[in-house]
């Protein structure tokens, strides 16, 4: 039941308040009959709301993150075997995301390693001798590569 209709304006737009029940809260307040389709002011500012400031992790894990070429190395265990090391990636943001897991992989396809979070070495084997390899770490977030990866070519003699 709409009571007191009240035309005015509000920026730029026309808007009819009327009292009338909200539909998210039950309270018989004032609402924005064109574009809140029966909302009260306070509903209504919750859903206009931005979000807070926290950064999110999509942002985190497309920006702010460092993570240098120099921070991976590949050295020989055996003929058949390399140990691939690396760093954790820095993120320069307050708001530092748990990394998951890592990605370890040749573009020969020949290594292709997940590694726990916790761990930043793997030993990879049946590495063919007199081969050229390029290898390459990425870091997961939620199954998200970030936006940082580190490569180094490497030849096994």
């Amino acid at each position: 039941m709409v009571l007191n209709i009240i035309n005015g304006k509000v920026g730029n737009r026309e808007m009819s308040y009327s009292t009338t029940i909200c539909r998210t809260c039950n309270k018989n307040t004032w609402v924005n009959l064109e574009s809140s389709n029966y909302l009260c002011a306070d509903c209504l500012k919750k859903a206009n709301r931005p979000p807070p400031n926290k950064q999110s992790d999509d942002l985190v894990i497309k920006k702010n993150v460092r993570w240098l070429q120099t921070w991976l190395s590949i050295d020989n265990l055996e003929t058949t075997k390399i140990v691939v090391s690396w760093l954790k990636p820095e993120f320069t943001s307050k708001y530092n995301p748990k990394i998951d897991s890592y990605y370890v992989y040749s573009k020969c396809g020949r290594i292709q390693e997940i590694v726990s979070g916790k761990f930043t070495q793997v030993i990879c084997s049946d590495i063919e001798r007199d081969s050229y390899y390029e290898i390459s770490v990425n870091a997961l977030i939620k199954e998200t590569p970030i936006n940082a990866q580190l490569n180094k070519s490497f030849y096994n003699r």
